[in-house]
């Protein structure tokens, strides 16, 4: 199973713990983000893109913590300003007291942890995945050695790094490597037509490179 359907798969368990318990002990906000981080899983299995903002949201809302203690009796009450946390919370926090109350910043270590598992995950699901350049611009240099197939070695920022399968000659120099990014904003999808890229041919040897615009899937 891959790694990004695990991340779907704790999100929805954390998020239907949390609405068991919330809901009957103490309902508060953290039932919406529940809400989300359940959508995020039924959007993440129908293969739509948009799961990955709402897996962000759910990571980034249980982050910051805001609490009140102050003593009734021989107790000292807690009462959750912002709190939003999916069942499980880990917090790191600063005090400041202001009698007879205290205030209670901070942060859920948990969630960092979630946060860093997600960029770490989305950084490498589309590695060792092969692609095609199916065409380029009218009258490139690369036109000509079209179709490319190339595999993804690494990711540079929005540039996706690739080891051509096989080398090409231009100009009486060997390319065998190629970058690609998406023209306009989003996410590259394998084998989707149609997604218009910024290419980059690159020789590991001389260090040349030949820009162009083309397809890949």
């Amino acid at each position: 199973m891959k790694k990004d359907l695990w991340l779907g798969i704790g999100i929805l368990v954390l998020s239907i713990l949390n609405i068991v318990i919330k809901a009957i002990f103490k309902p508060d906000l953290s039932l919406v983000v529940s809400l989300i981080g359940i959508l995020s899983f039924v959007l993440q299995v129908l293969k739509k893109d948009i799961h990955k903002t709402l897996q962000t949201i759910w990571i980034l809302a249980q982050i910051p913590m805001i609490m009140v203690l102050e003593p009734v009796g021989n107790v000292i009450q807690q009462m959750d300003i912002l709190n939003l946390t999916q069942f499980f919370n880990f917090k790191l926090q600063l005090r400041l007291t202001y009698s007879p109350k205290t205030y209670a910043i901070g942060i859920n270590v948990l969630a960092v942890i979630y946060l860093l598992f997600f960029k770490f995950i989305n950084s490498k699901v589309l590695l060792n995945e092969y692609v095609t350049v199916s065409s380029s611009s009218s009258n490139s240099k690369v036109s000509g050695s079209l179709p490319l197939k190339a595999q993804i070695i690494k990711k540079d920022n929005e540039w996706y790094i690739c080891k051509l399968i096989s080398d090409v000659e231009i100009d009486q120099s060997e390319f065998n490597y190629i970058k690609f990014k998406l023209k306009k904003r989003g996410n590259f999808k394998l084998q989707k037509e149609n997604q218009l890229c910024l290419l980059k041919l690159t020789s590991s040897v001389h260090g040349h490179e030949i820009s162009d615009i083309g397809f890949v899937k």
